[in-house]
């Protein structure tokens, strides 16, 4: 049994670190990382069921290539000076980016679209019992999922099987998603 800030899952969890997302869990990736005065953030992505490996690497660049694609341009824009105008440069650099996000975009596909993704804060002991219980569904969503999957990879259940509670809990938390855009809204 797992605990983390009072919040108790139903085992280890088995995902991989942050930032190597290709390596991570075919359902998807629960993030959490640390935050100032010890907060601590949870991200649950959870991909569509029965989505192959390739379209699961496309989904996570087109999540990944907004904040590292204006990275890549702006290098690219500052190497090209050195060979073209500056205008020319930031230009070239400007069409790299936009193609690659239109490749990126294609590539992923319907995918893209139904990816849940579901985010937690956990204050610590400035956290209400709603947060709280958030964050403790996030991480009950992804225990089940890596258990699900440890259990097919053992042979314990069928694969068919752990697509249906792939399908449930991304279900879950496209429900728990929609209520929170009403609920901001």
């Amino acid at each position: 049994m797992t605990t983390v800030r009072g919040v108790r899952t139903a085992g280890p969890m088995t995902h991989a670190p942050r930032g190597s997302e290709d390596r991570g869990a075919t359902w998807g990736s629960l993030e959490v990382w640390v935050e100032r005065y010890g907060a601590v953030r949870y991200r649950l992505t959870v991909l569509p069921p029965g989505i192959d490996a390739i379209t699961g690497r496309w989904v996570r660049a087109w999540y990944v290539w907004c904040g590292v694609g204006p990275l890549i341009a702006a290098a690219a824009a500052l190497a090209m000076t050195l060979l073209l105008p500056p205008a020319a440069a930031f230009a070239t650099a400007g069409c790299l980016y936009l193609a690659g996000w239109l490749v990126i975009r294609r590539r992923a596909g319907d995918a893209r679209r139904l990816t849940r993704r579901l985010i937690g804060v956990d204050l610590g002991r400035y956290a209400t019992d709603r947060e709280r219980e958030r964050c403790g569904r996030l991480l009950r969503a992804a225990a089940t999922l890596d258990e699900a999957d440890r259990a097919a990879r053992a042979g314990a259940i069928a694969p068919v099987d752990r697509e249906l509670v792939w399908a449930r809990v991304h279900e879950e938390v496209g429900r728990l998603a929609a209520a929170d855009r009403r609920r901001r809204a």
